[in-house]
């Protein structure tokens, strides 16, 4: 399944365009492109700002857009945090009802639509956007994180070495990174 690497989301409200810039996966060499996505700047025109940014959400929580530093990503990552049981698992896309209960096609049962998980997804975005700056650190199992990679995490017994995030939601977008050690974190005002 190939999806596409974003680098970059440009909106442009006055002139109503959204520009990508853009690779495919599945081709190599990577060969991005930033050009301007038709079909999303008639969101823009049609549905506004709002509508757009809940579809961009959608297509990073479906797996269509990957990658990026932007604040859809790390609201993505923050809405995971917040939310760890809702997975594609439990959400309705391809669905039957059999009595009270919503079943996906393979037979799981459904406890959110796909409009509830969008508009958790732009509560999340809205919720980093409107973060405010205080000085945190994670803490876990009384040790001070500094520093995480894919195969290590460092650890510091004092506040002063520990890791310093600029917000509350930024800590917790960090832990992500703690795979499922992320639960055992406490987020610290330092």
């Amino acid at each position: 399944m190939s999806y596409d690497i974003i680098k970059n989301i440009k909106i442009d409200k006055k002139a109503g365009k959204v520009r990508l810039h853009y690779a495919a996966s599945n081709v190599y060499p990577r060969h991005y492109h930033n050009e301007e996505n038709h079909a999303l700047s008639q969101m823009l025109v049609n549905g506004g700002v709002e509508y757009l940014e809940k579809e961009l959400l959608r297509q990073y929580w479906m797996g269509c857009f990957q990658y990026g530093a932007n604040d859809y990503v790390k609201a993505l990552d923050l809405f995971r945090y917040r939310n760890p049981s809702i997975t594609w698992d439990n959400v309705g896309y391809g669905s039957q009802k059999v009595g009270d209960q919503k079943y996906h096609d393979q037979g799981a049962i459904i406890e959110y639509t796909e409009a509830e998980v969008v508009d958790m997804l732009w509560l999340s975005l809205c919720d980093y956007r409107a973060r405010t700056k205080t000085k945190t650190a994670l803490l876990w199992g009384g040790r001070w994180i500094t520093k995480i990679t894919p195969s290590k995490i460092w650890f510091t017994s004092t506040a002063s070495n520990a890791k310093v995030f600029e917000s509350k939601e930024d800590a917790q977008i960090f832990a992500m990174g703690m795979g499922r050690y992320c639960r055992q974190t406490e987020v610290v005002e330092i």
